[in-house]
């Protein structure tokens, strides 16, 4: 089994996200924002990925692996932007082929890899979309371990279950 692990910048500083990424001793960050672009200091790509650098961890920014922009503008709620990403996966495998050469390098170099994103709670962001599709498309099992989901603003209702959330 595949294990990765996920944390969102959602309402954290700079300073407590890279600090979680070192105490989990995560070796590569993947970016899995369409647009590595944030109005938090420090999220955009290049001070993010500085941050990173000066705390010994590798960034790589997966654009190819982020909720295209179009799907967030035509989605009436979260719920149905998280539904039409879902369904955007299976009409575009491209996505997941790219996303399993990503893996597949990760995997072979042994880096423990954190997925990042805005949304605070993996259940609550395209990320454990993208990495269950991922589970589906390939039969490969994985665990997404979130580093710290306490405090989102939209989650943990009794139906979800972040455990599961990539498990096949």
């Amino acid at each position: 089994m595949h294990t990765f692990f996920s944390l969102g910048y959602q309402l954290r500083d700079l300073s407590t996200f890279v600090g979680k990424l070192k105490e989990a001793e995560i070796d590569l960050v993947v970016d899995v924002r369409e647009t590595a672009w944030s109005h938090k200091p420090g999220f955009a790509k290049a001070p993010l990925s500085r941050a990173l650098t000066d705390a010994g961890i590798d960034y790589l920014h997966a654009f190819f692996a982020g909720n295209p922009r179009q799907i967030r503008r035509l989605a009436t709620d979260h719920q149905d932007c998280l539904n039409r990403f879902e369904q955007y996966l299976d009409d575009h495998l491209t996505v997941i082929h790219e996303l399993d050469e990503l893996i597949t390098g990760i995997t072979e170099a042994g880096l423990r890899a954190c997925f990042v994103c805005f949304e605070r709670h993996p259940a609550d962001c395209h990320r454990s979309i993208l990495l269950r599709q991922w589970s589906k498309y390939t039969g490969q099992p994985c665990e997404l371990i979130d580093l710290d989901p306490s405090g989102a603003p939209r989650f943990l209702k009794p139906e979800r279950d972040p455990a599961a959330a990539c498990v096949a």
